[in-house]
């Protein structure tokens, strides 16, 4: 069941983009345990302000909802649900509450935050470099604007000179970034309101080598191949399926919302015991099994000989671990030149 304050949350969502890009990307999934669809319009809430500054309407989360839910496959009934909360968020309230609810919220999250945070930390106790981490993330919830107030988001302790040029440029509509890929998805930079500095090293964009496997609903494809059998328009927007698992090692197909090539970046492989290897970013997180036998994302610069990283290994074909050649051979050519209807499940050859 939704408690008040998570409906608060999200009708907070809907009509402050500056929350839904800054402060709901941070906040934990529990500030919404016990309620499915509203995880889910959370994060369609927090999608649609990736890429669009003006103000969800109703209709346009009833459309996008409806889009999703549609592509899961969920029946009449169990959609019903999700379009009459869709509904309940937009009554009409007293706009005179803002203030006393945005401080509700703020004190509502910024527990949920640090209950995951000490969780993590009862975890790690014997691990100095977490512990270190979690001291930063400390202070990062304390210096967060969670309830999206002030339309800024700025770091007082570190880089203060860019910090003082930033604010010197404020009275320019546009401000650059210095990432050409950045300042294209934006218009040519952030525009005032925007301003966002955040504590983090250079290079944090989390990322895989183009050569990286990935599971989509077309097959699977080298990461860098997306745009050859997806559409990717101008902004970098992608919708596609891809294979993902939860923490509790759940199997759970995602849409995606973009898809960037970053470029060189310094990167870090790591092989498996039986040969499997995955390259990428050093911030890229990997799911791997701790020390209490649970499942949990760790960067890949955290990784240590020794740990275990969870592999995801559906099986294409089927049960029987060994197969004939003949068998080999027709599966080769399926995949060179064979085609399977999804529908009739009728399989055909044709070589020029």
């Amino acid at each position: 069941m939704e408690s008040p304050i998570m409906t608060q949350i999200l009708r907070k969502a809907i009509e402050s983009p500056i929350f839904s890009k800054e402060v709901l990307p941070k906040a934990p999934l529990s500030i919404f345990e016990g309620s499915e669809i509203y995880k889910d319009l959370a994060n369609i809430i927090k999608r649609y302000y990736q890429t669009n500054t003006n103000k969800l309407t109703e209709e346009t989360l009833l459309t996008l909802t409806e889009d999703k839910l549609d592509r899961m496959r969920k029946p009449s009934d169990v959609q019903q649900e999700y379009f009459n909360k869709i509904h309940a968020l937009y009554d009409i309230r007293d706009s005179r509450d803002d203030e006393v609810i945005d401080e509700k919220i703020e004190k509502y999250i910024r527990k949920h935050m640090w209950m995951e945070l000490l969780k993590k930390a009862a975890m790690n106790l014997d691990k100095e470099e977490v512990m270190e981490k979690v001291a930063d993330e400390w202070k990062q919830i304390m210096m967060l604007d969670i309830s999206g107030k002030q339309q800024e988001i700025i770091n007082v302790i570190d880089d203060t000179e860019y910090k003082r040029k930033l604010l010197e440029t404020l009275n320019q509509n546009i401000i650059p970034t210095g990432f050409k890929a950045i300042d294209n998805l934006n218009g040519g930079g952030l525009a005032r309101g925007e301003l966002g500095m955040i504590v983090a090293m250079s290079g944090s964009g989390k990322c895989v080598t183009g050569d990286t496997m990935i599971y989509t609903e077309k097959g699977i494809i080298e990461i860098q191949d997306v745009p050859k059998y997806f559409d990717v328009d101008s902004e970098n927007r992608l919708n596609a399926f891809v294979a993902s698992y939860t923490q509790n090692g759940e199997y759970v197909p995602r849409d995606t919302s973009h898809w960037y090539n970053l470029g060189k970046s310094k990167t870090l492989r790591v092989t498996t015991k039986s040969g499997y290897s995955v390259e990428g970013t050093p911030e890229h997180p990997l799911l791997v099994m701790n020390r209490e036998g649970n499942l949990e994302y760790v960067e890949l610069q955290d990784l240590k000989q020794g740990d275990y990283l969870a592999l995801a290994k559906p099986n294409m074909w089927s049960d029987v671990n060994q197969i004939s050649e003949e068998e080999a051979y027709m599966m080769a050519l399926l995949v060179a030149d064979g085609y399977v209807a999804q529908d009739s499940g009728l399989v055909s050859f044709s070589n020029s």
